[in-house]
């Protein structure tokens, strides 16, 4: 059974494919959430609540949570635009699938007090089916296999969805199966976040087919660190032929010499993260990551 702490990772999975926007209204918020199969109250389960547009297609600048109280009601108090159009809330407990549901507001303002109803949790085994989820965790630069990188999942986006979780093997390899019931239709899509420390999250969303098979394919994270600000002096010290730079998810920006000039007039240079790989007569000799070019 996973953590609070692991459903709030994943609850985040799921505000990421949310866009930002500009807050100014206060509105109150509540409901309760209780079991589908009784009617039960369910203590201590975490509601979260955002903004966003009817694409849900990018990441919002905030959301809002809280917890159920033992007669499983809760309160809170959000912000949200004048001009929103929906708000997306789910609700989840280990031991239960999450429940996450849209409410729209096309033709009127959102009322000042927003009364969400009962949410209702099915347990997890109420599933009836399962969904594989499979892909490899590599290095973005060398391609290497990174282990026990966690897989912070969901089965959906919106209806009742699994949040599960699984950790990359010493190959970097990762298959699982977890609980899955299938949604009508709308927003059927699986949304991962691979996490490990040393390394940007990586996020990411891919459609469920019928055959109930994700196949993430390679899921490539950026390792980080302390951004080296002038790579040059470095460079001109190895006296390489050659020098290639990569952004951070492993894309080619830029091939030639090492001619400061030549290199800041890129178009790519935005004062942005780059690694820089360095050759000698076709030879690798040296790698340049978390590079700010100034």
């Amino acid at each position: 059974m996973i953590s609070r702490k692991t459903g709030l990772m994943c609850i985040f999975v799921i505000v990421s494919i949310c866009y930002s926007i500009l807050f100014a209204k206060e509105v109150k918020v509540s409901g309760f959430v209780k079991t589908f199969s009784n009617n039960q109250p369910i203590d201590s389960a975490m509601v979260v609540i955002f903004e966003t547009d009817l694409s849900m297609s990018s990441a919002p600048s905030s959301f809002d949570t809280t917890f159920s109280q033992t007669n499983g009601a809760f309160n809170m108090v959000i912000t949200v635009s004048d001009t929103c159009k929906m708000l997306v809330y789910a609700a989840y407990k280990p031991g239960f699938l999450a429940k996450s549901a849209t409410r729209m507001f096309l033709l009127q303002p959102v009322p000042n007090d927003l009364k969400l109803g009962e949410i209702k949790l099915k347990t997890i085994d109420d599933a009836k089916d399962t969904l594989q989820v499979k892909g490899k965790t590599v290095d973005s630069l060398t391609s290497e296999a990174i282990a026990d990188a966690l897989l912070v999942i969901t089965s959906g986006l919106i209806g009742d969805i699994t949040i599960d979780s699984v950790r990359s093997g010493t190959n970097g390899e990762f298959d699982t199966k977890i609980p899955f019931i299938p949604s009508s239709g709308l927003f059927n899509s699986m949304i991962y976040l691979a996490s490990k420390d040393e390394y940007e999250p990586k996020q990411g969303m891919q459609d469920i087919p019928q055959n109930r098979v994700v196949d993430l394919g390679t899921v490539k994270m950026y390792k980080i660190g302390n951004p080296i600000k002038n790579p040059y002096q470095i460079l001109y010290n190895a006296k390489p032929n050659q020098v290639k730079i990569y952004a951070i998810n492993g894309k080619l920006l830029y091939t030639g010499s090492i001619d400061r000039a030549t290199i800041k007039s890129a178009k790519f240079v935005t004062n942005q993260q780059v690694i820089v790989r360095y050759f000698k007569d076709n030879k690798l000799i040296g790698t340049l990551k978390n590079v700010l070019i100034h």
